[in-house]
């Protein structure tokens, strides 16, 4: 029985474990049909990955993600941000062509081809994942890594709203949430101007004592 309770901590731990995606996984989620473009506006080769849709973002894109709040897209960089095992089976089990077919099965379109729609025809970014079929495919998505039965019953419309309606405080909470990795934080450009202006600040208040004691 201890051994069967250590091996399932193990378990555990290895799947909430963070680090850098092995070169050979990124190859694997790369290789996934539909992920050598953005999912959302075809540019090529994106390096930022929405971890519950299991797809791969353009920087511009991943900007409009994040904007969705952690709840219906959380997004990570391929290349600068740290992977816990059970956030790699997310990215392995999805694809940007399993999302796309999946929701165009349910009416929500994802990527438009000009040859054949109008523009006008896609939804917003908001539009395509806060909506029941985006729903049931972050739900299918993490069935696929828990290795449960997919579920296939559409969420309530009235429930999900519900469900991802923010209360007041909780807009002020999210607004005001510590942020974690570059996926999850400010650009990299924003965080070195940040950080010249505490070592700023730091040289005028270090100014300020030398002053002072002198």
């Amino acid at each position: 029985n201890n051994n069967n309770n250590n091996n399932n901590n193990d378990q555990r731990q290895s799947a909430t474990a963070m680090h850098h995606m092995p070169p050979a996984e990124r190859r694997i989620v790369e290789n996934l049909e539909g992920n050598s473009k953005c999912i959302d506006c075809g540019s090529a080769n994106p390096e930022w990955a929405s971890v519950t849709l299991g797809v791969l973002l353009c920087l511009d894109c991943s900007g409009k993600h994040r904007g969705l709040g952690t709840h219906l897209s959380f997004v990570r960089s391929v290349t600068m941000d740290s992977w816990t095992e059970k956030q790699l089976a997310s990215m392995k089990a999805g694809g940007n062509q399993s999302c796309i077919d999946f929701l165009s099965k349910h009416g929500v379109v994802v990527v438009v081809d000009t040859t054949t729609t109008s523009a006008a025809a896609a939804a917003s970014i908001k539009e395509k994942y806060d909506c029941p079929a985006a729903e049931l495919y972050r739900q299918v998505l993490k069935a696929r890594v828990e290795g449960r039965p997919e579920p296939t019953e559409l969420p309530k419309a009235d429930l999900l709203l519900e469900k991802n309606k923010r209360t007041p405080e909780q807009e002020r909470e999210w607004a005001n949430r510590p942020m974690q990795g570059f996926g999850s934080g400010p650009h990299p450009k924003e965080e070195r101007r940040r950080q010249r202006k505490r070592l700023a600040l730091g040289m005028g208040v270090g100014s300020v004592v030398a002053f002072a004691a002198g």
